[in-house]
């Protein structure tokens, strides 16, 4: 029953656990397709009936139970759209982006007689499609954060209309557009944030805080990261690269040197540094292990230092006193010094923040235009 009725779907987004999922549907049926398969979400009140089911009106997005039968599969929102550029219209199911589902959804289309074809021939199959709502379609596809494919779907809304204006900008418009541009260009490339420091500084320990989860060996033995380690982690929902790095100290062993030259320099290529020292010990030995580290590192105006096992009961006063006298020391070299515990998550916020901060990742709102390609820089320069 494949490809009956003339009406096409397109998975918009990638497969990926947890990340958002956008099915796109065009053609002659596609309305009554979605109707077809969902309900109307019951009202909230006691023993009311659930409210009929109306037309969909254009970019306004309806909450609806996506049925099989008499099983829910899921609440999904439903939204007709007419993207920036284009003539025609297509219908777009917003789901819970389990890899499970999304295909369950897309299968079930495919019974009905959707014919499933690819996002790029969704995309490009309307001739007045619009290079940036392309380019949108296009940054979806590779990502797999719930957060960055929201914001690239509020961008195919309104950056359009935004440059098309430009010639009306302000100074301090043009100086904010490009620098948001330059922020989530940074961001669709792939970011890259490297953890440096001592053994036993917890760096392992960081990393599976920021991760989310265990995916970094950890240990109290010295050398346990024998080599750099790559994963990627959500910072309040936006993607990044860590590199978990071996520990920085003398050691005879030849393939720990190695490693630990190859995690300085994929320190050297981060877009930022995360310095980790133990909060626990005395500020002498804190303050040699990070000058051998800034003396490898040659530049870290992009790193942050970061006190680890700052709740640590023994000794808080002095360990109080030392983290002020650090922050005192270095705050002129690094851009950042934060106190944390990476084990108990104390300070992970505090952190999580000024990495966003530095990064001007912060400065991505939904609401707000940002370019996200080379050329959409480039744009706010002609007039």
């Amino acid at each position: 029953m494949k490809g009956t009725t003339g009406t096409q779907a397109a998975l918009l987004t990638p497969l990926a656990p947890g990340a958002i999922a956008v099915i796109g549907l065009r053609g002659p049926d596609a309305e009554r397709m979605v109707n077809t398969l969902t309900r109307p979400k019951p009202s909230a009140r006691a023993g009311a009936e659930p409210a009929a089911r109306r037309a969909l009106s254009l970019n306004r997005p309806v909450l609806r139970h996506l049925v099989e039968g008499a099983v829910t599969l899921d609440d999904v929102l439903v939204i007709r759209r007419r993207a920036a550029g284009r003539t025609s219209e297509h219908v777009e199911l917003h789901v819970h982006g389990g890899v499970r589902i999304a295909q369950r959804i897309l299968m079930l289309l495919e019974r009905h007689g959707v014919r499933r074809i690819d996002a790029q021939t969704f995309e490009t199959g309307d001739e007045t499609s619009d290079p940036l709502v392309a380019a949108c379609f296009a940054a979806l596809l590779r990502t797999e954060s719930r957060r960055l494919a929201e914001w690239l779907l509020a961008q195919r809304e309104i950056l359009p209309a935004f440059l098309a204006a430009r010639d009306q900008w302000s100074t301090g418009q043009r100086e904010d557009y490009e620098r948001r541009t330059r922020a989530a260009i940074r961001l669709l490339r792939g970011i890259r944030i490297a953890i440096v420091g001592p053994p036993n500084a917890g760096k392992s320990t960081l990393a599976n805080r920021l991760i989310g989860r265990d995916r970094v060996i950890t240990s109290d033995l010295p050398g346990t990261t024998r080599d750099w380690v790559e994963e990627t982690a959500m910072i309040d929902g936006w993607p990044v690269t860590l590199v978990d790095t071996a520990g920085v100290r003398e050691t005879a062993c030849a393939i720990e040197s190695d490693a630990i030259l190859r995690g300085t320099a994929k320190a050297r290529e981060a877009d930022l540094i995360l310095i980790v020292v133990d909060g626990t010990l005395p500020s002498q030995r804190m303050s040699e292990s990070l000058r051998a580290i800034l003396g490898a590192q040659r530049d870290v105006s992009n790193a942050v230092l970061v006190v680890n096992k700052c709740d640590e009961p023994a000794d808080a006063i002095e360990r109080r006193d030392a983290f002020y006298l650090l922050h005192e020391q270095y705050a002129r070299q690094v851009a950042s010094v934060a106190a944390v515990s990476a084990l108990h998550g104390t300070g992970m916020a505090a952190l999580e923040a000024v990495v966003l901060r530095l990064l001007d990742i912060h400065l991505l709102g939904d609401g707000e235009p940002s370019g996200f390609l080379a050329e959409h820089l480039q744009a706010a320069t002609r007039m």
